[in-house]
């Protein structure tokens, strides 16, 4: 009998640690890496929940969310990673640099959690999928390239003498530099000199800027940066201090303090992802077999408050073709 009994509590003594790893419930755990706060990236997760609700998901009931923001921190990249990794059954990544370190962090564990990426601009170039079309593995999601040449045209819109532009972007995204590439050769095809600047951190933006204004710049193009997307108001206060027009990558940027976009829609673009995550929760379709797609409708939205504060009068028929137009002279 004491043979037995020792045998029985050995036998629950080892059956511990399974039951620990146990699932204690059917919530999915959604993990999301988000590279840094700002009103684009912001829009996208707002755009990615509300389709999750659409369809019937509650959180707290059907999933709970585990985010993670570096607040463009490199360094937190790789540890956030791993945390999330290790406890999402469907991963959610914001921006380029956020779904490198998840896919990084997913090749280094074998993990095969199925990653959802948005506001990322080249995704084949970034490494995450094989082609556009055809993901071949287990990431899929959308991206933003945005119509970059039509932004330079853009320019000519605001100063139609223009003769030189400035690219300012961040030298460690690498969606910057796809951007900036395209932006430098579209200026070209249209007769335009360039000077470009790189920072590394907000610290220096005001210095690059005052670089490229000493360097006889008509305008200015920021790509859809997330440091300088985060950073719009130091980007204005120059701006306004150079009597520089600002032509942005996204809307929130025009909204912070650029003068005009010719932009996409980022909560729609979380909502097109989010659409795409309710397929491989229901069953419905795996990362491989769902394109990464993107948005082609694009909004004008010109920010008449800095035009006026930069001493910019912009033509009638011009502000008639916009989508939206921030002008607090009119909301009085």
């Amino acid at each position: 009998m004491k043979r037995q009994k020792w045998i029985l509590a050995l036998s629950m003594l080892l059956l511990l640690p399974l039951s620990a790893c146990a699932p204690e419930d059917d919530v999915i755990d959604i993990g999301i890496l988000q590279y840094v706060t700002h009103g684009a990236l912001d829009a996208s997760r707002l755009g990615f929940l509300d389709a999750l609700a659409e369809a019937g998901y509650e959180e707290g009931v059907d999933f709970r969310i585990h985010l993670q923001n570096p607040q463009a921190e490199q360094s937190q990249l790789a540890p956030m990673s791993s945390q999330l990794v290790s406890q999402a059954d469907l991963l959610f990544a914001i921006a380029t640099s956020a779904a490198i370190a998840i896919a990084n962090e997913k090749v280094r564990r074998n993990a095969t959690t199925p990653l959802l990426f948005t506001a990322v601009t080249d995704p084949v170039d970034a490494g995450l999928v094989a082609s556009l079309e055809t993901p071949n593995g287990t990431n899929t999601g959308t991206n933003d390239m945005n119509p970059v040449a039509e932004q330079i045209a853009l320019i000519l819109d605001l100063v139609p003498d223009a003769t030189t532009i400035g690219i300012l972007y961040t030298a460690s995204e690498d969606n910057s530099q796809i951007q900036a590439s395209l932006a430098s050769s579209a200026a070209e095809a249209l007769g335009l000199e360039v000077e470009i600047r790189t920072v590394t951190s907000a610290g220096e933006i005001q210095q690059a800027m005052t670089s490229l204004a000493n360097a006889g710049i008509d305008a200015l193009y920021l790509p859809t940066d997330n440091l300088l997307a985060s950073s719009m108001e130091i980007v204005n206060t120059r701006a306004t201090e150079l009597q520089l027009p600002v032509v942005c990558g996204e809307s929130s940027m025009a909204e912070k303090g650029g003068t005009a976009t010719l932009g996409i829609n980022y909560y729609e673009l979380g909502v097109l992802t989010g659409e795409m995550a309710v397929q491989i929760l229901r069953g419905e379709a795996t990362p491989a077999s769902l394109p990464v797609v993107g948005l082609t409708n694009f909004d004008l939205i010109i920010n008449l408050d800095q035009a006026r504060a930069i001493g910019l009068t912009l033509d009638a028929g011009f502000l008639a073709s916009a989508d939206r137009i921030i002008d607090s002279e009119s909301e009085e």
